[in-house]
């Protein structure tokens, strides 16, 4: 037994160096299609590494706003400074608040907000986070809370993305990436907004109105809480802001009222949904998330919700 414990102790080092090796080679030369646990991205969807390495130099700010792609597709900078505000957009996609948090400890104390516009997905609050977390891993910076992720999740594809942006770094490969202003439509604009030039990207799928139930991760809501606190200690105002979906994918659910309750009690809330008349195909990409054209008429009626509440006061004309 011992001389077999030995020999497994002598062994093993060399399987691992030949893991690692093969991973590398598996992440730079394999065809994505097949790179499922290796899903590395760094300059991929969304424009998170644009909007991270802006971020940097951001601030102060009127407005800073976090959350999902409903986020950085719905909150358009232009718009509030056509108001006399200004605006950076911290989304990404799939954000859950966990990583919400992170990013508001990292990038706080730069951007400096004066409001902090917290979007709120009930979606966002049932998914495992996988898919930010390798957003973040890929585009964003490596620390203690990036260790954290990782520990928290315990998924092969987080430890082999980790370990594959340890040897882009290290190589500088990563480095050398510049991310395209626009991509397959999709335009990156100053102060972290995307907006999209696709148009409608799919018709609504039939969902029979109250099928569907949400089922919450209470850790999501954990984290939402610490997030508004950590920011009430910086002595900055928070405000959730869902942004209006298609009346069909709203109605497909039936414990909306159960998210809305469960937030509002957190901090002050508004739901768009039902307060302002948009069309579900000239102002949706899909169900889900607004199109420019929906963004223009949300973005004001925000702007008016946030002045009339005094979490804005307009500027002096």
């Amino acid at each position: 037994m011992k001389r077999f414990l030995s020999n497994l102790l002598c062994f093993a080092p060399g399987c691992a160096a030949l893991y690692l090796v093969f991973l590398v080679a598996w992440g730079e030369w394999a065809p994505r299609g097949l790179q499922r646990n290796l899903y590395y991205r760094r300059g991929g969807h969304g424009h998170l590494l644009s909007r991270l390495q802006e971020a940097r130099t951001a601030g102060p700010v009127d407005v800073l706003v976090i959350g999902s792609s409903h986020a950085y597709r719905g909150f358009d900078p232009r718009i509030f400074a056509q108001r006399g505000y200004t605006l950076f957009n911290l989304g990404s996609s799939a954000q859950t608040p966990m990583h919400s948090l992170i990013l508001l400890q990292r990038h706080v104390q730069q951007i400096r907000p004066r409001l902090v516009v917290w979007e709120v997905f009930p979606a966002t609050f049932t998914i495992d986070g996988v898919e930010a977390t390798l957003d973040l891993i890929a585009n964003g910076e490596h620390d203690e809370f990036t260790r954290d992720l990782v520990r928290h999740h315990r998924h092969i594809a987080v430890y082999h993305n980790y370990l594959f942006s340890l040897y882009r770094r290290w190589t500088r490969r990563d480095a050398r990436v510049v991310e395209a202003v626009e991509k397959e439509g999709d335009v990156y604009v100053s102060g972290g907004y995307v907006e999209s030039r696709k148009g409608r990207q799919r018709a609504d799928r039939e969902i029979r109105e109250g099928s569907r139930t949400w089922a919450f991760r209470e850790e999501h809501f954990t984290a939402l809480r610490n997030g508004i606190e950590f920011l009430r200690a910086q002595g900055i105002p928070t405000v959730l802001v869902q942004t209006p979906v298609t009346p069909s994918f709203r109605a497909a659910y039936l414990n909306n009222d159960e998210f809305d309750r469960r937030v509002a009690g957190l901090a002050p809330h508004v739901n768009f949904n039902g307060m302002i008349q948009l069309d579900g195909q000239r102002d949706f990409l899909d169900a889900n998330h607004l199109a420019q054209p929906g963004v223009q008429m949300f973005n004001p009626a925000l702007i008016d919700w946030l002045e009339a509440g005094g979490w804005l006061m307009p500027p002096a004309r």
